[in-house]
């Protein structure tokens, strides 16, 4: 199965007044996944925008880091990333990811049900 870019759906995330904070497109609406797959996005983080802190409960997340840096929260673990690193994150346990760069951060986050 294919999903053609027009038919993937972009989430934008703005700020009040207007500027785009956050671009995030859904990848996972695929049948045949049953819902073993929480979330796969592209996510681009504009410069000194960031993921809040969150924990995962019944699901682990994976970030691979595209293009950019930041830093990266691994429960209360602070550590710079860029393009290449992969983050994960176990169910109970929490992260966060900054933009500390002065480009895009770009990466793929992938939730899986557990």
């Amino acid at each position: 199965m294919v999903k053609t870019a027009k038919e993937v759906v972009i989430n934008v995330a703005k700020n009040d007044e207007g500027k785009v904070l956050m671009e995030a497109s859904r990848l996972r609406d695929f049948n045949g996944l049953d819902g073993k797959i929480g979330m796969y996005s592209h996510v681009k983080l504009v410069p000194g925008e960031k993921v809040d802190f969150h924990i995962h409960i019944k699901e682990m997340e994976l970030y691979y880091i595209l293009s950019g840096k930041g830093i990266y929260d691994d429960n209360g673990e602070k550590m710079e990333v860029e393009a290449g690193a992969i983050t994960f994150t176990a169910s109970g346990e929490g992260h966060g990811l900054e933009n500390t760069g002065d480009t895009m951060l770009e990466f793929m986050a992938l939730e899986v049900k557990i």
